[in-house]
């Protein structure tokens, strides 16, 4: 009689990530302390309702958080931390481009950010909140799936704010997304 020996992927994730925690002396001193840290991002109202057509009602509202957090903990934070909030999903050139050149406005520096989309398989992607996958932004040669496990979306790799997929477990800044 053959056991299932099941591979539980989060565990892995985070192991991984503790591992690459572990070499750098700067995370020593580094804290998940949820404080007020975020600026929200107001983007024109009409552009939002009109890419995202699962939220038409409702005023979209997006927070920049510069702590680090794995993916999957940020949108755990986003879900919790806001009332229908998800990391944010970039559905079109517009609202891309508009948290951009807030971000790197209002935060001072285009660090490298986390955003709501996750791999299905192989170069398909979903955003977190259930939105429509219908824009894309990839730098070029992406998704590359680099590491074989470069399974989440971030902007400001090489500091402009085009996509790279990158590994879930590394920690990150972050975008949520909520109905205002």
């Amino acid at each position: 009689m053959e056991k299932d020996v099941g591979l539980d992927v989060s565990a892995l994730d985070t192991a991984l990530g503790d591992l690459e925690d572990s070499d750098s002396t700067s995370d020593i001193a580094e804290t998940d302390i949820e404080a007020e840290d975020g600026i929200e991002l107001n983007v024109i109202e009409d552009v939002v309702d009109e890419d995202r057509s699962n939220m038409a009602k409702a005023s979209i509202k997006y927070h920049f958080f510069s702590m680090k957090k794995r993916f999957r903990d940020a949108e755990i934070y986003c879900q919790n931390r806001f009332n229908n909030g998800h990391l944010a999903a970039l559905t079109s050139a517009s609202i891309n481009n508009q948290l951009a050149t807030l971000v790197c406005r209002q935060y001072g520096q285009c660090t490298r950010t986390f955003v709501g989309g996750e791999r299905l398989k192989g170069t398909r992607f979903k955003w977190t909140d259930g939105s429509a996958w219908k824009y894309t932004n990839w730098r070029p040669k992406e998704p590359n799936n680099l590491t074989l496990n470069e399974n989440c979306i971030e902007i400001f790799y090489k500091g402009d704010s085009r996509w790279n997929d990158v590994r879930c477990y590394v920690k990150k800044s972050f975008i949520c997304s909520y109905r205002a």
